[in-house]
């Protein structure tokens, strides 16, 4: 979500500059604005981003009767 909130106001600030006449300004955030955009969007269409939630943990595998993690067995 950070890099589509971070290109969409790098373009917003790509058009206001050139409004104003300092295309050499605008230009360069207008480019890196569509790159992270991009970049939002391919994250966006494949379910995740650069952080991503544990989907497959392995079950925690029990040593058996009497063994350390036996909450039965006498200490």
């Amino acid at each position: 979500m950070t890099p589509l909130l971070l290109g969409i106001l790098l373009v917003v600030i790509a058009v206001i500059t050139a409004v104003v006449a300092l295309p050499w300004v605008a230009v360069p955030l207008f480019v890196i604005g569509v790159l992270m955009l991009i970049w939002a969007a391919i994250g966006l269409f494949r379910g995740g981003g650069p952080v991503t939630e544990v989907r497959h943990a392995r079950k925690a595998e029990l040593l058996g009767p009497g063994g350390p993690d036996d909450p039965d067995a006498g200490a």
